[in-house]
């Protein structure tokens, strides 16, 4: 993302999160967008993510609403995965289906919440504590299965399997994943126990309606993995080549490499072929989407490094400035060892945000491409300088007479 914000790099492929941080964070564009196909319950450059339950559970309650989920058996495709995890988090926190529990500042506030609301939940993957690492809460409900990236529950066939196996009321997936995986679907498996008629997709509004209604019955209608690149780049001179000729390109030359979307070819398995965009960011992704990707980012605390190692770390200091001065977010302050620590830890993911100067303010955007976004400022009265000082040499009256 940085190197085609730079301009070192010109197109990058992301979904989900990453391509909601390429926009937000780093203000590119998506301009080529994958395309599923529309046969079956093909989504063509979008997808639906649905909540999925069994009929009986539907059948054994009078117009069932998200808020008798409480108490239930969570599947999820990951933690932090688009339909799996941010749509319906999003959704039901910002709907007050969930209340949002920050008593743990070691834990992310969306995983806190979610453990307190479902009486088990399988999450896999991710890092959901804030000093990385993964966190109970969110694997009471994977059995003998893991909570690891290689869990048998991970993704969208693991959440489907993770319900089918009985260690789930309900689970968080997009439209195809039931109608694929089910005993007579397509994608059929071996512990695939349930007919496409013993589920039912779970209304946000109220009420169950069978697996094929996911158009009028879906959490967030979410968008296709996208390639992005600079604003701009795409309408003009090669840039606006290169997309043409991705819109363009045959079925047969798009579906033949794809599912390498790890290995040698930036095209995920199930796309048949690229679709070229041209309307804004919001507009692709979904507001929907865009609502629950804003409302888990607001739920984060901002991780504050300071440049001190743990005997001298004070966090009772720290936290008081932060969040009873400051305002505006929850903190959490860590600590570095040193300014270069801070730095490293900014770089890698593990702190939002440090306090350096001098030589340690330029090695943090000469070495780990980090940039100032808030100055002290020591005011203008008397010697005051504002955000700056200057630098002076002093010397007797006498030596310059």
């Amino acid at each position: 993302k940085r190197r085609s914000q730079s301009g070192t790099a010109d197109i990058a492929n992301f979904g989900g999160e990453q391509l909601y941080l390429s926009n937000t964070d780093f203000g590119l564009v998506p301009v080529v967008g994958e395309n599923y196909g529309t046969s079956g319950a093909g989504e063509g450059i979008s997808y639906f993510g649905v909540a999925v339950v069994k009929k009986s559970w539907c059948d054994a309650r009078t117009n069932p609403t998200f808020s008798n989920l409480k108490g239930q058996r969570s599947c999820h495709t990951g933690f932090r995965k688009t339909s799996g995890w941010t749509l319906p988090v999003g959704y039901m926190t910002a709907n007050n289906v969930m209340s949002v529990i920050s008593s743990n500042a070691n834990v992310a506030d969306d995983a806190e919440t979610v453990a307190g609301f479902f009486s088990s939940v399988c999450a896999p993957g991710g890092s959901p504590n804030t000093n990385g690492g993964t966190y109970s809460g969110l694997c009471s409900g994977c059995g003998q299965a893991g909570c690891g990236s290689d869990s048998l529950y991970e993704g969208y066939a693991g959440a489907m399997r993770c319900m089918m196996d009985g260690n789930g009321d309900v689970a968080f997936v997009k439209q195809s994943t039931p109608i694929d995986y089910a005993r007579n679907g397509g994608s059929a498996k071996a512990w695939s126990t349930l007919n496409q008629n013993d589920m039912r997709l779970l209304c946000p509004n109220g009420g169950c309606v069978p697996l094929n209604q996911y158009d009028s019955c879906h959490i967030a209608k979410a968008a296709a993995r996208a390639f992005v690149a600079r604003p701009g780049w795409a309408s003009a001179g090669v840039g606006r080549t290169v997309v043409l000729n991705m819109g363009s390109a045959s079925n047969s030359a798009v579906s033949s490499g794809a599912g390498l979307i790890d290995e040698d070819y930036p095209v995920s398995a199930d796309t048949e072929s690229l679709t070229q965009i041209t309307g804004s960011f919001t507009s692709y992704f979904g507001a929907s989407a865009v609502s629950a990707f804003e409302r888990i980012r607001s739920l984060e605390a901002i991780r504050v490094c300071i440049p001190a190692g743990i005997r001298d770390f004070s966090s009772t200091v720290c936290n008081n400035f932060f969040n009873n001065k400051i305002g505006g977010a929850q903190y959490i302050c860590v600590p570095g060892g040193d300014d270069e620590g801070c730095s490293r830890m900014i770089s890698n993911n593990q702190a939002d945000i440090t306090n350096v100067g001098g030589l340690s303010m330029y090695n943090a955007n000469k070495k780990y491409g980090l940039v100032p976004v808030v100055g002290e400022n020591y005011g203008s009265a008397g010697a005051g300088a504002g955000v700056t000082y200057f630098g002076v040499a002093v010397v007797k009256k006498s030596w310059s007479q």
